[in-house]
């Protein structure tokens, strides 16, 4: 028997299996085994016939695979018919499901390994018996050379277990043969819809009608007070919501303010990180163009001017769909408002808002029934989802009877003095108010002090805060009351108010005179926290750290609003000092632009100081990444005056190195270089060899518009030996994908990728990691083997997609962007699948592919 040689290259994957095997296998008892072997040799020969090979069988499972993926539909369809064919028992029919995925073919052994194996197994696993689905890539080498009688039918996008993309599908129509089949098997769609932490009660007429809305709706906007539950219901129906193979994502707008932060809150949502001046709606219509997408949208009304975002949104991307929360309506055209009520108050047996309090009640330890003391209460509590589970909470101490006397007598006071407030507002507020005043006065101050927190807190947080306005009282266990009282919550590591009761919470602050107190306090600590983190985010642990201005992100805002308001220009020029290389890594530069802009022109930021100083700089980097470059050079300029004359000659030496990028950006090496030595010499003097390090790699990149490599090369080495002895890895790679582009003008290929291994193996950061992974590419151009450039364009592709710029710019492609080279080597079918795969890749796959040796 001749030695069987599996294909490797570009392969076709074939699997099979019997749909419905065990079941037959009992119907079958001794038979069984027969009935295996008759469907193994019909498979054997049909794969044998078209020039594949086997690789293993499994019982009633075979993979296959071919070097011609028209060879492998033609086996698929063969094996169909004969197994159609085949005088199978009566009761024992044989109907198989197959998968066609074309793909790179690695073998480990005597099997194959990769990605691609993994596809084809999970598309055979979304059929059905007697059915062939094939990927978009397999059809696109097919489709004009099928078998006679045999036509490729859309299916379109689907979700498949273990993947975690979309993946487009399609059948084969074989005449003679069944040709309906039931909807593929698909996995839950991706999203960060959480789970109920409780039970969810009632309202299925509503969540059947939201899900009615949304199959031929793309904006439905549930509205209602605050208390009705309309966040829950979003989420309810989120969950439920079918056909949207992008996911269902919800976006918490409580914090946000700014109309222009809606599309950023989206985008954060989505995972999409636009960068340099791509816009931040670009970033998510690309990230959105392909599948549908549901948006859950909450919160809309703390935002003026966010309907408008909405219609943007909706107009550049037809495949996404909004389910929106509101106070009030968002009065859109194509806007479908749906009502939300409170709890029902009728029932056979025990009305909605009943069984709400009595499972609520039970989860302080009172277990009771619907009586009709609890029937009462939730009627004078008017169904209201939220005053019914603050009331629950008071059963640890109170009979329901006992609660609903004295909630009686709250209810009627704060209608006497609230005329103006809806009756069911008034019902809400009340309840709020009536948690609080069971507490003591301590905890009630710390209550309202905590109102100041946008976005939660952490405990050091609310300790750091809140501790002087609430002197004897311990702070841990004053949070443990508020969360008692259902007056908090706890999300994490996180303590975090409804925006309804931080609402009335701050209200209560207004009303006392820790109002001033408490935020600066709070305006101080997350300066402070910015601070901190500053000098970390060029370093190794940068990601940690900017993990950590990101969970803060709603409390610094509020920060910066409040600077705005009362005129705090020093504390916003320490903010925006800091926070710019934050808002640049993340792609928020836009909006550091406008905070910037906006303190700088407050009247106290203007007072000469070093604050100043830095807030300058801050805004010309950023106008620098954006692309901005009379911003750029009016900020820089100004800040190298203003350093002078406060003789401040470390930010001097700053100011004079940023203002020869910025010579750069115009190709003035002469400017650049002058500017460079002058910024080195200070930074010389004063011992910062980091500082010194950055004008070396500014010098070479001036060199470099000479093309003089000979005077970058030595520049560029004592920069790298600095960058690697200070973690500087933002510098580093920066120096690596310089010196690789070099070595590899001069054709020193293997020095050159040693170079872009150690980048690739050094960075956290996408966009460095799409440089590493071109540069990857053109070496594998370099060396003939444009099958892997392709892939891993297509990597830089999915990375580029991802961060919304859809090609990265070409200043960080450091050998050049060869894809069309790559391209031009290839016959378009299989350019276009090997892209695919590669774009198909996370980032951590694509560098582990990259740095691999298998060719």
């Amino acid at each position: 028997m001749a030695q069987r040689t599996l294909p490797t290259g570009t392969v076709t994957f074939l699997f099979t299996d019997i749909e419905g095997s065990t079941r037959l296998a009992r119907a079958a008892a001794g038979r069984w085994s027969g009935i295996v072997e008759d469907h193994n040799r019909i498979l054997r020969g049909a794969v044998e016939m078209a020039r594949g090979a086997v690789v293993r069988t499994e019982g009633d499972a075979v993979f296959a695979a071919f070097p011609d993926a028209v060879d492998a539909v033609h086996a698929a369809v063969a094996a169909q018919r004969t197994l159609a064919a085949h005088p199978w028992p009566p009761d024992s029919a044989v109907r198989v499901r197959m998968g066609l995925h074309t793909g790179r073919g690695v073998l480990g052994g005597d099997d194959y390994v990769g990605v691609d194996v993994h596809e084809a197994a999970r598309v055979a696993g979304a059929g059905h018996g007697g059915q062939v689905v094939l990927t978009a890539a397999t059809r696109a080498l097919v489709e004009h050379e099928l078998p006679e009688g045999v036509r490729v039918r859309e299916l379109g996008e689907h979700l498949l277990e273990n993947l975690d993309h979309p993946t487009r599908l399609h059948d084969l129509e074989i005449d003679g043969l069944p040709s309906f089949f039931p909807p593929l098997r698909e996995a839950d769609a991706p999203g960060n819809l959480a789970e109920d932490r409780t039970s969810f009660i009632g309202r299925a007429e509503e969540v059947a009608r939201i899900l009615g809305l949304l199959e031929r709706e793309r904006l439905v906007t549930l509205t209602g007070p605050g208390g009705t539950g309309k966040t829950r219901l979003a989420l309810r129906a989120g969950r439920a919501a079918r056909g949207f193979t992008r996911g269902a994502w919800f976006v918490d707008l409580s914090p946000i303010r700014e109309p222009d932060l809606v599309l950023s809150a989206i985008a954060d949502a989505l995972g999409v990180h636009p960068e340099g001046s791509v816009p931040v709606i670009e970033a998510a219509a690309r990230r959105l163009a392909d599948g549908r997408t549901l948006l859950l949208l909450d919160n809309l009304e703390q935002v003026p001017d966010a309907p408008d975002r909405v219609a943007e949104l909706l107009d550049r991307v037809s495949g996404v769909s909004i389910l929106a929360t509101s106070r009030a309506p968002l009065r859109l055209s194509r806007e479908r408002e749906l009502p939300v009520g409170p709890l029902s108050l009728e029932g056979d047996e025990e009305s909605d808002a009943a069984r709400l309090f009595v499972e609520r009640a039970a989860s302080v330890g009172r277990e009771l029934d619907g009586d009709e003391a609890v029937r009462e209460l939730c009627r004078r509590l008017d169904g209201l989802p939220l005053a019914i589970e603050l009331a629950a909470t008071r059963t640890k101490l109170l009979t329901p009877g006992a609660i609903l006397e004295r909630l009686g007598e709250r209810l009627d006071l704060l209608s006497a003095r609230a005329r103006d407030v809806p009756e069911r507002q008034r019902t809400l507020r009340a309840a709020i108010a009536w948690s609080e005043e069971l507490l003591g006065d301590a905890q009630r101050r710390l209550f309202a002090a905590l109102s100041v927190f946008s976005g939660g807190c952490t405990i050091a947080a609310a300790e750091s805060v809140c501790g002087p306005a609430v002197p004897g009282l311990d702070i841990e266990d004053g949070l443990e009351a508020l969360l008692d009282h259902s007056l908090i919550r706890r999300r994490g590591d996180r303590l975090d108010m409804l925006e309804t009761i931080r609402d009335y919470g701050r209200e209560r602050l207004a009303e006392t005179e820790l109002l001033d107190q408490v935020a600066e306090r709070h305006a101080a600590f997350f300066t402070s926290v910015a601070e901190e983190a500053e000098p970390h985010l060029t370093k190794r642990d940068r990601e940690a750290l900017a993990a950590r201005i990101q969970a803060e992100e709603a409390n610094l805002r509020a920060v910066l609003r409040y600077v705005v308001a009362v005129d705090r220009g020093a504390l916003g020029c320490r903010l925006v000092g800091s926070l710019w290389r934050y808002w640049q890594m993340v792609g928020r530069g836009r909006e550091g632009a406008g905070w910037a802009r906006q303190v700088l022109a407050l009247p106290s930021a203007a007072e000469p100081s070093r604050e100043r100083v830095r807030a300058l700089l801050a805004q010309g980097n950023l106008a620098y990444w954006l692309g901005d470059q009379a911003t750029m050079l009016d900020s820089y300029t100004a800040a190298l005056d203003l350093a002078r004359d406060l003789s401040e000659p470390a930010l001097e030496a700053e100011a004079l190195a940023d203002l020869g990028f910025a010579s750069i950006w115009r190709e003035e090496p002469d400017e650049a270089i002058a500017s460079f030595a002058a910024s080195a010499r200070l930074r010389s003097d004063a011992g910062d060899r980091v500082g010194v390090a950055w004008t070396r790699v500014g010098m070479a990149i001036a060199h470099g518009l000479r093309k003089d490599h000979d005077a970058m090369l030595p520049l560029l080495e004592e920069a790298e030996a600095t960058f690697e002895e200070a973690d500087d890895l933002f510098g580093l790679e920066n120096v690596l994908g310089m010196l690789a582009t070099i070595e590899f003008e001069r054709g020193e290929i293997d020095r050159a990728e040693e170079r872009i291994r150690r980048l690739l193996l050094a960075t956290q950061v996408d966009v460095s990691t799409a440089a590493g992974l071109s540069a990857m590419a053109n070496i594998a151009l370099a060396r003939s083997d444009p099958e892997r450039a392709m892939r891993l364009w297509g990597a830089v592709e999915g990375i580029a997609d991802a961060a919304g710029g859809g090609r990265i710019p070409s200043v960080l492609v450091p050998l050049g962007d060869t894809r069309a080279d790559a391209a031009a080597k290839l016959d378009p079918e299989t350019a276009s699948a090997l892209a695919a795969e590669g774009r198909a890749m996370d980032p951590a796959d694509a560098i582990a592919y990259a740095l691999g040796d298998d060719g």
